[in-house]
């Protein structure tokens, strides 16, 4: 077969696409954080502006491309049409993931991987659970994944414009999300590092200019949205990282830098999240799924192997950055961590390539024949365990998520939030919560939302009285409070009149005995905590 035929890309393409399509339609899923977004594409595509409150210019949203894709798509689809809208968006989405499963090849070409290892680069692609589940469930992560592809194309499958692909992709990671610039550096740094040569260039120099170039215009495509949300909203800065942002102070960030290479080597221990499933430290998965995350230490570390490939070795530092980013950097959620599990995919397909070519370089001085065929049995062997390991574990995410959506998301977010918009006296009224998206966009009201994501006022509260939320809702004074148990006991606890003098109990809203009807259900101590909710109505 020609080395250039597209067959084999469009091979990984169908993969993916059938792989993400068949995630959706069993699971149906729609994350909470799209409703965060999408109520605000709503609003604009209606006229009234990329807010979530309307006359309220608060950015609750971190996605660009991901907010006003969903508005151009609900402008199409018409009023309404909420359903098609995400179907619309899931299809874009999962057609990038398709992209990016083709561009994964181009680069297995570059790398001059083995059939073995292409199949350990796309079918870790294409069964990674939070890969599959934020690719498909309203998140921006397709689009993330995408221009990390592009990026590596850009510099281990260089073509004549290979700067410009890599501009396009740095602009790119910046509309996905306003942290692309730390995939995109460490990228460009892992590459000056250990490989001078990307991009097509001649030297180290060479390839730094190369990438301040990229960087240079890469910004320059970004400008428009940045000058555009500085206006609009007050600050360039969404505002979910600034109500996010007030928790890294309390983080003790010397020691945790100082302690992260054993953080790494420990990844198994304390359950890194990189190719585990989604929330798995909340508890309800057998512990043997943790094995996973010794494929962590093998992309964390793999820089230091001195024989091995350049692009294995650069991928692994930029792995590497980013993962001490995720980890220690900032509080993450399951949908950061993909685009970097592309580039770990990328040195566990690179690691298991320089096996085999060690292998061959050995038989003969080091090895006879049947030493060598056993050998090479082994590599191929841990690489199918890998994917087999990862497809087992997202099967078992997807039953969880299936259950999720139709059970606590469905069954009881977006009922409570349908009563909510019911019982309230006006649009005004403001309600107290900290889940914000499906209660947030099926209530349509004013959200005091913890830590803040949409709401200036919680952020101000939380710097004026910390994060104590009896004194946040004295100090907020909401119509509602959406609460469950473990919060009610912590209000309880520090102000034990609050909940009685101030407030009345109007209505619960629990399905823990449907939880409790699934005698097999992995990762069920993530369902617990939203199995009940009680709503509190201010008195008057």
């Amino acid at each position: 077969m020609d080395r250039h035929s597209k067959g084999p890309s469009i091979v990984a393409f169908g993969i993916a696409v059938a792989s993400a399509l068949a995630y959706s339609l069993y699971t149906r899923s729609a994350w909470e954080d799209w409703f965060i977004v999408f109520r605000a594409s709503r609003h604009l595509a209606h006229g009234d502006g990329l807010v979530s409150q309307i006359g309220e210019r608060v950015q609750a949203f971190s996605s660009p491309v991901g907010a006003l894709l969903a508005a151009l798509l609900t402008w199409v689809a018409g009023n309404d049409r909420d359903a098609l809208v995400l179907w619309l968006f899931r299809a874009w989405s999962i057609a990038a993931l398709g992209v990016t499963a083709m561009l994964l090849v181009n680069i297995g070409r570059a790398m001059r991987l083995l059939p073995a290892a292409t199949v350990v680069l796309v079918g870790l692609l294409v069964v990674d659970a939070k890969i599959l589940e934020f690719s498909t469930d309203g998140m921006e992560t397709g689009f993330g994944l995408l221009f990390v592809a592009l990026a590596l194309h850009a510099l281990f499958a260089p073509g004549r414009r290979a700067v410009l692909e890599l501009s396009v992709a740095f602009a790119g990671l910046m509309w996905t999300r306003p942290d692309g610039f730390v995939h995109g550096g460490a990228l460009a740094l892992g590459c000056l590092l250990f490989h001078p040569r990307a991009a097509g260039a001649q030297s180290r120099p060479a390839l730094l200019r190369a990438c301040v170039v990229a960087a240079a215009i890469g910004a320059a495509l970004y400008l428009p949205w940045f000058a555009w949300a500085w206006w609009y909203y007050g600050s360039p800065l969404p505002h979910s990282v600034v109500a996010k942002s007030l928790d890294l102070a309390q983080s003790p960030l010397a020691t945790m830098t100082l302690s992260y290479p054993l953080r790494l080597l420990a990844s198994p221990l304390y359950g890194d999240q990189t190719f585990l499933p989604f929330y798995q430290y909340q508890g309800g998965w057998p512990k043997a799924v943790a094995i996973l995350a010794n494929l962590t230490i093998v992309a964390g570390y793999y820089w230091m192997v001195p024989l091995a490939s350049r692009q294995a070795r650069a991928a692994s530092f930029a792995f590497m950055c980013t993962n001490y980013y995720l980890t220690v950097l900032t509080p993450s959620a399951p949908w950061y961590y993909p685009q970097g599990a592309l580039v770990g995919i990328v040195v566990l397909a690179g690691a298991s390539n320089d096996g085999f070519r060690a292998i061959a370089a050995s038989e003969g001085p080091l090895l006879d024949r049947a030493a060598a065929w056993r050998l090479r049995a082994g590599v191929r062997a841990l690489g199918a365990l890998a994917v087999a390991a990862s497809l087992a574990v997202t099967v078992c995410a997807a039953y969880e998520r299936r259950v999720q959506q139709r059970v606590t998301d469905e069954g009881n977010r977006k009922e409570v939030a349908l009563w909510l918009r019911t019982q309230a006296r006006s649009p005004r009224d403001s309600v107290f919560v900290e889940p914000l998206g499906y209660i947030g966009f099926f209530s349509n009201l004013k959200m005091y939302d913890y830590p803040g994501l949409s709401s200036p006022e919680m952020v101000a509260a939380r710097r004026e009285v910390g994060n104590h939320w009896a004194a946040l809702i004295r100090r907020l004074d909401p119509d509602w409070l959406v609460l469950r148990a473990a919060e009610m006991a912590n209000i309880e606890a520090d102000d034990p009149a609050l909940l009685t003098e101030r407030y009345q109990a109007a209505r619960r809203f629990d399905v823990s005995e449907q939880l409790r009807s699934y005698r097999w259900l992995p990762g069920r101590d993530l369902l617990m905590i939203d199995q009940a909710f009680v709503v509190f109505k201010r008195k008057q």
